[in-house]
């Protein structure tokens, strides 16, 4: 059996805390999920932990938009499509951990921008969704376009606090994905590092894939809890000036 790619850390959480239950769902995931869990005791308390390797938080993400419309889904129901095809991704994606390498990221991000398209398509296009999608927050009642676009969020987060996050917002998650390869290979040392002594980075790289910048904060709220800087691409700026030169 392949050893998990996140196995080693896990393995420094297992060392350092008293693990109650030790929880390899890397081989046997349920509709793609793959993490470790972990039940240990956290400074006297009863706790979980959930590690995961970034492309496998990827697939969660993309996961949780098809959950959101139908979470039938989640409990082996739902579209058997979207099911599959979401399978199919998590396959992928552990083929990309095996590998390690930018050929099997790009490969895997490619399949991962298809499958947030099809997301969409299922369950906000011309087709009948299999499930009554959430009612809209006020923030998004008031879009004006009746199917709104998938954004990407690159988040730059200090675990320590003592940096603002930064998050820049991109419309093409390849640009995104571009942003975010330099940033890990920058900490590749520091991964070793961390790896042989059991001391967590301090700086987090993710991508987070969702609607709007609201409902990040929501589902992803420990990135806010600090300051934050949120920063937009520049074309923006320059289309809304060409729209008031054209008016």
């Amino acid at each position: 059996m392949d050893r998990p790619y996140n196995e080693p850390y896990a393995d420094s959480w297992e060392q350092q805390h008293q693990v109650l239950e030790y929880d390899d769902k890397t081989g046997r995931p349920n509709v793609g999920y793959r993490a470790i869990h972990l039940d240990l005791r956290y400074r006297r308390r009863p706790a979980e932990i959930q590690v995961q390797t970034r492309i496998q938080n990827r697939w969660q993400t993309i996961s949780e938009l098809a959950f959101a419309h139908d979470p039938q889904i989640k409990y082996g129901g739902g579209n058997a499509g979207v099911k599959a095809m979401l399978m199919e991704l998590s396959v992928i994606g552990k083929q990309a951990d095996a590998e390690n390498t930018m050929a099997g990221n790009l490969a895997f991000e490619q399949a991962a921008a298809h499958a947030e398209e099809r997301i969409q398509r299922t369950y906000q296009g011309a087709g009948t969704p299999t499930a009554t999608p959430p009612q809209p927050t006020e923030e998004q009642s008031d879009m004006t376009q009746p199917t709104p676009q998938l954004l990407h969020f690159l988040i730059e987060h200090d675990r320590h606090g003592k940096e603002p996050t930064r998050i820049t917002q991109f419309a093409d998650p390849y640009e995104a994905r571009a942003q975010l390869y330099p940033l890990d290979l920058e900490q590749l040392d520091e991964l070793n590092a961390s790896l042989e002594s059991g001391v967590p980075l301090r700086w987090e790289y993710v991508i987070l894939s969702s609607t709007s910048l609201e409902s990040t904060m929501a589902t992803h709220h420990r990135y806010y809890l600090y300051d934050f800087q949120v920063h937009r691409p520049p074309v923006e700026a320059t289309n809304q000036v060409g729209d008031q030169e054209s008016e």
